[in-house]
């Protein structure tokens, strides 16, 4: 019988890594480029919040934090504890950290001390995308999906009546700017006052009169539905909930595939090689509000990459649907294509303008193939940051520290997007 023969080895044999960093990984590791990307960014607004007398103990590079983190969060590691421990076990998380350990504690503190400068990277992360020829702007879908927040949904308790009379006091002083900007006349109506001409009686009946005949002589004017919705929505100012999250109160309950959770609305708005160019967190369960704010995020993320180009169309789905609002994009020279929502007209009853509009564009076959492209771009997006780098909760608490985690993860998925097409084409 042969003997059999099997390639072992020993625990106890001592030897020694590479005394080159740059040999304990491929040269193509995703790492690599995470820490080559840090080093081009500006860290000046990370600078600013250190002491420059060389007084203290030396704090950690903030270029060697950001590269943790972001090699961290491509990976989909978000736990400040587990960060610590694969600085200890992970080759690739001692390469980010230039071989130190630094604690959780370390880590936690300088996520929640740099959160503007954090989320201000994604502009220089965009910037390096679009040197590289990455972006590609016939169309940009824009998205929102529902992330629970570091909150049980179970915990809600009243708003305290410190918070409601601060809430009311707020929407007090929102309405008294608004009317501020009212014409005199409407100043003098809202106060329940009588105009001038209206003061004197012969004038009121002779006023009256002339209505009277104007009336007479026009049609009526029935009012859309669409245009009543406006309104409504226009002159609804926000309110705060009657309850609120003991564990998170910035958090709101919102619908998702799922049911009803507590949580963040996060947006994204994607090109056509699915790199996000703009990234949001809201409190507002409603995508209709978000549409304006979105566009306007990635006009100004493209301005600062300094692409020199801009989107050929925009795509939303039916929550973005805002008929005012979508006459008002398009006279500014925005080209939109979103479907119109709400309920079936009526019999005698015509559509919209707007309504009208869109579905005559709609109809149109190359404007109905880029449109069913909406969904392609933006789902994989969101599944990739959702399931495949688990980001279905938020860890950090608070509108603040949602917004932080989103945009990291959106930093990290066009790093890795960066690095396949480096890896592709070398």
């Amino acid at each position: 019988m042969a003997e059999q023969r099997f390639v072992t080895g020993s625990r106890e044999q001592a030897f020694l890594l590479p005394p080159d960093m740059g040999e304990w990984l491929p040269a193509d590791h995703l790492v690599w480029l995470v820490c080559e990307a840090v080093d081009r960014l500006d860290f000046a607004a990370f600078e600013r919040e250190y002491r420059d007398d060389g007084q203290g103990r030396p704090a950690y590079d903030p270029r060697l934090m950001v590269a943790l983190l972001l090699d961290a969060y491509a990976v989909g590691e978000r736990s400040s504890r587990q960060i610590e421990r694969r600085c200890r076990e992970d080759v690739a998380f001692r390469v980010a950290a230039c071989g130190l350990q630094p604690d959780h504690v370390t880590i936690a503190r300088f996520r929640r001390r740099h959160v503007v400068a954090l989320v201000g990277l994604f502009a220089g992360v965009l910037r390096l995308c679009a040197a590289a020829g990455l972006l590609r702007l016939g169309s940009v879908a824009i998205d929102g999906t529902k992330v629970w927040a570091d909150a049980n949904k179970n915990r809600l308790a009243p708003v305290s009546a410190e918070e409601a009379a601060a809430q009311l006091l707020r929407e007090a002083e929102v309405r008294d700017i608004a009317e501020d900007a009212l014409p005199e006349a409407q100043q003098a109506c809202v106060r329940g006052l009588v105009p001038a001409e209206l003061a004197d009686p012969a004038r009121r009946a002779e006023r009256f009169a002339q209505a009277a005949e104007l009336l007479a002589e026009s049609p009526p004017v029935r009012e859309q539905p669409e245009q009543r919705q406006s309104a409504a929505a226009d002159a609804a100012a926000p309110r705060a909930p009657r309850r609120a999250n003991k564990t998170d109160p910035e958090s709101r309950m919102m619908v998702s595939p799922r049911g009803w959770i507590q949580g963040y609305n996060a947006q994204l708005a994607l090109d056509e090689s699915h790199l996000v160019l703009a990234c949001d967190v809201s409190a507002n369960p409603s995508d209709y509000r978000l549409l304006q704010p979105m566009i306007t995020l990635t006009e100004q993320a493209l301005a600062e990459a300094e692409s020199g180009q801009r989107p050929g169309c925009y795509l939303a789905d039916a929550g973005y649907w805002n008929g005012k609002l979508v006459e008002q994009l398009s006279s500014e020279g925005r080209r939109l294509l979103a479907k119109p929502n709400g309920r079936p007209r009526r019999r005698g009853r015509s559509r919209s303008p707007a309504v009208a509009a869109m579905e005559r564009r709609l109809a149109h076959p190359a404007n109905r193939r880029r449109f069913h492209r909406r969904q392609a771009l933006a789902e994989p997006v969101i599944a990739q940051i959702k399931v495949g780098k688990p980001l279905d909760r938020f860890r950090l608490r608070g509108l603040a520290g949602a917004r932080l985690e989103w945009t990291l993860a959106c930093t990290a998925h066009n790093l890795r997007r960066l690095h396949r097409q480096q890896t592709a084409t070398s």
